[in-house]
């Protein structure tokens, strides 16, 4: 059954799509998709459909160049957006309090798609012995400039620069967003090779299905993809890598903080065998 709505609030947008004619009221009446409820309302005057959409049979893959060149051109804007967002999600710091414990004393230890260093400098400022690597040159600029104490470098998760088996641990908060379920694989696979054997492995994402297509971010015009992905084939993927001991914490969104998705935590372990 359809619900009626009088307002939509932009950021818990899911789906956007035009009615069947046989039941649209006129040509401004769309269908929103909110958290698994369909609602029908007049389209906001601030959505163009066309650039806030779900694609989820659509999304395709995305070269690591396109990518790079969307962060560079909103680096500025992000750092400002991202900076200190750990201060309003609780259970972002429990989970680097934990990351933090486990790998205490040990290096080296990397922050993978730190973009502006937000999380890299939290685990500093907890005790962690950490650097950052980010695939666009602006946004490690960006790092570099507000945390000048700490060591930042670019480098791509798909094609590491580093030696088989020389870093005891990695985190990489929302580090897989761009990634095609192919190029999931491939990270797990790079991420898989440099960590020391039963080093750690901590990364988030967003949970669902498909992907989100922007073309405005932070104010600027581009053209990126979000993806979305499964529970289950987070696990599988990380189980047919080696990884072991592998926890998933999964979490609501904070309401008015960030966008409305469900997030996962995952914690896992590169496999030991003889």
């Amino acid at each position: 059954m359809l619900k009626k709505s009088g307002r939509i609030a932009i950021s818990d947008v899911v789906e956007v799509r035009p009615l069947p004619a046989s039941i649209r009221e006129d040509n401004q009446l769309y269908c929103v998709c909110i958290a698994g409820v369909v609602m029908v309302d007049h389209l906001p005057s601030t959505l163009n459909p066309r650039k806030v959409f779900n694609t989820a049979s659509k999304a395709m893959e995305q070269s690591s160049n396109k990518v790079a060149a969307v962060y560079d051109l909103a680096a500025k804007e992000y750092a400002e957006k991202f900076c200190g967002e750990h201060a309003s999600k609780p259970q972002d710091r429990e989970i680097l309090h934990r990351f933090a414990q486990e790998v205490a004393g040990k290096e080296p230890i990397w922050d993978f798609g730190c973009g502006p260093g937000q999380t890299t400098q939290y685990l500093k400022n907890i005790g962690i012995e950490i650097s950052g690597l980010d695939l666009s040159e602006k946004l490690i600029a960006q790092a570099k400039m507000n945390h000048p104490g700490l060591t930042f470098r670019k480098g791509n998760i798909l094609d590491l620069e580093f030696e088989a088996e020389s870093i005891e641990a990695i985190v990489a908060f929302y580090a897989i967003v761009h990634f095609s379920k192919k190029q999931i694989a491939k990270a797990f696979s790079e991420i898989f090779r440099v960590l020391q054997p039963k080093g750690l492995f901590l990364f988030t994402y967003h949970i669902g299905d498909g992907a989100i297509h922007l073309d405005e971010f932070l104010g600027k015009a581009v053209e990126i993809d979000f993806m979305f992905f499964k529970t289950d084939f987070i696990f599988d993927c990380l189980k047919d890598t080696g990884f072991e001991s592998i926890e998933i914490i999964e979490r609501d969104p904070y309401p008015d903080v960030e966008y409305q998705s469900r997030r996962a935590y995952v914690f896992a372990k590169k496999g030991f065998h003889l």
